[in-house]
């Protein structure tokens, strides 16, 4: 992990941390005197670095495994826009698709595989072990909320669910570049931007090069859709099911079992209607 990355861990933490704190404020008006509110803001901020460390730990031993490396990039205007949905929402909702991956080496060879570069179903993977690590962590929160109602335990929940539902989400920088916003443009893409865009979402999995510097970030949930179509189908339904049941009823296995249920009939409905009627072009 580089000086860069540390500053936007730092600048994550601290961010979301307020974004997710933000109703649990007395109401003081003196916010220093304020001594529920800054614990609970340092509480959500620890919450938020063990989210987010864990998330990338993950990336990185999965990508050792195949012999790859990862790098994440925040998105100021991400961090921006996180800021105003929690203004705007009175804290209710907090924009959390902050940062992406970026595989900045991958080999030239596999061992033991015919393959000779990092195919797109091992790139999904290694952008997906993030969500569902943090999927997991929610799930593990909510079962220690249950026992204790500590409010550490609420955040964890809380912060993230959020983040495995955001960072599956695969059209983030697809519709922000279609409408044309100033501060996600690429230096190199001055002209239709989505066009490039789509483009090169579409053939950078194929490719055998590392990529150049300054090359578009994908973001997770991008990756995992142009990756692995399977993958995506079955356990974004999984993960935003199970939690918005989570969040509406507070019954973890009965959460589960509507998720499962959905991320399976979305599987199959995919795998019948793409994977087995859709042809490849010739």
């Amino acid at each position: 992990m580089n000086k860069d990355e540390i500053i936007d861990i730092i600048l994550v933490t601290i961010i979301l941390g307020f974004c997710f704190s933000f109703r649990n404020w007395s109401g003081n008006i003196v916010f220093y005197k304020d001594v529920a509110g800054i614990t609970n803001l340092l509480i959500t901020c620890l919450v938020v670095l063990i989210a987010v460390l864990i998330h990338e730990a993950s990336h990185y031993f999965v990508a050792k495994k195949y012999f790859a490396e990862v790098k994440t990039k925040t998105w100021k205007a991400f961090l921006v826009l996180a800021l105003l949905s929690t203004f705007i929402t009175n804290g209710y909702f907090v924009f959390a698709a902050v940062w992406s991956i970026a595989i900045i080496k991958s080999p030239l060879f596999s061992i033991g595989e015919k393959r000779t570069f990092l195919g797109p179903r091992k790139r999904a993977k290694i952008a997906l072990i993030g969500p569902l690590i943090n999927f997991a962590l929610g799930i593990i929160g909510f079962l220690f909320f249950v026992k204790t109602g500590s409010f550490f335990a609420k955040k964890l929940v809380e912060v993230n669910l959020y983040l495995a539902v955001f960072n599956l989400f695969p059209f983030f920088r697809f519709i922000y570049l279609t409408f044309n916003i100033p501060m996600l443009r690429d230096n190199k893409y001055k002209q239709n931007y989505w066009q490039k865009y789509v483009h090169k979402m579409l053939s950078g999995f194929k490719s055998t090069r590392n990529p150049p510097e300054g090359h578009v970030t994908f973001n997770e949930g991008e990756m995992v859709f142009f990756g692995s179509r399977p993958y995506w189908f079955f356990f974004f339904p999984l993960i935003l099911t199970s939690s918005i049941m989570i969040f509406l009823t507070s019954k973890i296995f009965i959460s589960l079992l509507i998720g499962l249920l959905i991320a399976s009939m979305s599987w199959l409905i995919e795998h019948y209607f793409v994977e087995i009627h859709v042809k490849p072009e010739t």
